[in-house]
């Protein structure tokens, strides 16, 4: 037969399990996940953008890229370039280093990028480098034209 007292530290036992099954989903369920997204990248500063046409035919042209770099432990780690309408995009994108002992100090970069403009049509271009803004113009259609 169970007495009182038995009944007692029994009842007190389930409620200590339960309140530490409580604790214990709530904490489960507050806890972050460890899925973590991924880091953005940054976009380097650039200084000055300068426009090189080739003298050839079909006309190659080439942006040439003066900028800085967030620190010294930053590197380049994307050049995207997209064409809509008569604008070309340039992104340079920098990875996101975290290190703590990296000198917070810019670095500089030059860096040449090639504007696809084979086949684009005669007209004046727009060339937009993260926000540093110049253009070009391509006197006759850029189209390389096979002789029979």
């Amino acid at each position: 037969m169970i007495t009182l007292a038995q009944h007692l530290i029994w009842l007190s036992g389930l409620l200590l399990l339960t309140a530490c099954g409580e604790a214990y989903q709530m904490s489960a369920l507050s806890k972050p996940t460890t899925q973590q997204k991924p880091m953005a990248h940054l976009e380097a500063k650039i200084d000055t953008i300068t426009v090189q046409q080739s003298e050839t035919f079909p006309v190659q042209v080439t942006t040439l890229v003066k900028g800085r770099l967030p620190s010294k432990c930053n590197k380049i780690q994307e050049v995207e370039t997209t064409l809509r309408d008569n604008v070309f995009e340039v992104k340079f994108l920098v990875d996101p280093v975290l290190f703590l002992k990296c000198p917070i100090q810019s670095e500089s970069f030059e860096q040449k990028v090639e504007l696809p403009t084979e086949g684009l049509k005669a007209g004046e271009y727009v060339v937009n480098v993260n926000n540093i803004i110049t253009s070009f113009q391509l006197k006759k259609d850029n189209h390389l034209q096979v002789q029979h």
